[in-house]
């Protein structure tokens, strides 16, 4: 077969793969007092709901739907959203944009499956080049609610008390069956569902409704794509970087897919086949391209040589490619040839000089 006959599907996250920005914590840091410890709050509570807890119904992700009803108790409309996120300058990961119109030239398909806001999302697609109808992300129609004042007045309350609660600890990335939940979990559940989902009539609404495209949503993301475009499993890349990411890294690589983390976290690394780091997007670009062009034979022998230029010799395209990445820090490796801890280490470092600013983002 030759390289014209592949048809490779490339489907990939957007904060972090293309962008370092977290556009639901600049959001809260930006609209919400105390913004930043909430949404921190609420990300960490995310992880135990979905992990620990297992609550029926729940997506890990959610962390923009349990956001949402404070934000419009703050006063977040559709438009001033969109106006936020058009003044807010992105802040791209290096290559970000050549890497998909490297893509673009070779007729892949680009897909972005994001659990982001719809604004935000179609705004960064947009940049990139990526079709509006190829976005997939999790919808924002703050507008179509109505809350009483009252309501207004004790979700201002609750966002309060939840940012000044103690600091829940992150998960580990492995089991966590026998995983004690610590108090501060537990006053927020008791807030979020005992409370809000019971008694407030516009959040309880607006949590039983918001769906957000994390977890599972993004695994049917990706079956979505597959139908749409015919394309062998595979040839079907899906690139992620977070505990979001996990549930769709894993189902792709069961189905013979190629899963690829990027600066990705524990959770990330640990799900994903391929791992790659480094101060260049183009790192993940160029394992789609060396199957479109060499097929998968020559993909386990570039990451298993550790990207060793001479495994992609005699293609000019590649030999380009790879000569513009080689010119940044980057590095690539597959699960079974290197140990996670490696992995694990060297995707956190580059991740910190990523997507580490956003530790330090204040309240202006």
């Amino acid at each position: 077969m030759s390289h014209r006959d592949r048809r490779i599907v490339f489907a990939t996250d957007c904060e972090g793969p293309a962008v370092r920005n977290d556009n639901a914590l600049e959001t809260a840091s930006l609209t919400i007092p105390d913004g930043l410890r909430l949404f921190e709050q609420l990300s960490k509570f995310d992880d135990y709901t979905a992990r620990v807890r297992h609550r029926p119904a729940y997506n890990i992700g959610d962390t923009l739907r349990l956001l949402a009803p404070f934000l419009k108790a703050y006063d977040v409309t559709d438009a001033s959203l969109t106006d936020l996120i058009q003044q807010r300058r992105l802040a791209w990961i290096p290559d970000a944009k050549v890497n998909i119109s490297n893509l673009r030239k070779e007729r892949i398909p680009v897909f972005q499956i994001t659990v982001s806001y719809r604004p935000f999302a179609k705004h960064v697609a947009r940049l990139l080049g990526v079709r509006s109808e190829f976005v997939y992300c999790t919808p924002f129609a703050l507008d179509k609610y109505t809350m009483s004042n009252p309501e207004v007045k004790r979700l201002k309350q609750i966002a309060s008390v939840i940012a000044d609660l103690p600091k829940i600890p992150e998960l580990p990335p492995n089991d966590t069956r026998h995983m004690k939940l610590p108090k501060a979990f537990r006053d927020i559940e008791h807030l979020v569902w005992g409370e809000m989902a019971e008694h407030l009539p516009c959040s309880s609404k607006m949590l039983r409704e918001i769906r957000t495209m994390g977890g599972q949503n993004k695994v049917n993301a990706v079956d979505d794509i597959a139908a749409r475009t015919h394309v062998e499993p595979r040839y079907l890349f899906f690139l992620g970087d977070s505990i979001t990411d996990v549930e769709v890294l894993e189902d792709v690589d069961r189905k013979g897919g190629v899963a690829i983390s990027f600066n990705g976290d524990s959770h990330a690394v640990n799900a994903a086949r391929y791992c790659c780091w480094g101060n260049s997007a183009l790192v993940t670009g160029l394992l789609a391209l060396i199957v479109k062009r060499q097929g998968g034979h020559s993909l386990r022998k570039f990451v298993e040589s550790r990207g060793d230029r001479r495994t992609v010799a005699g293609d000019s395209s590649l030999i380009n490619v790879y000569d513009t990445l080689s010119r940044k820090a980057w590095g690539v490796a597959h699960r079974d040839s290197v140990p996670l801890a490696e992995r694990v280490g060297e995707s956190k470092k580059y991740r910190m000089l990523n997507r580490g600013t956003l530790k330090g983002f204040k309240n202006p």
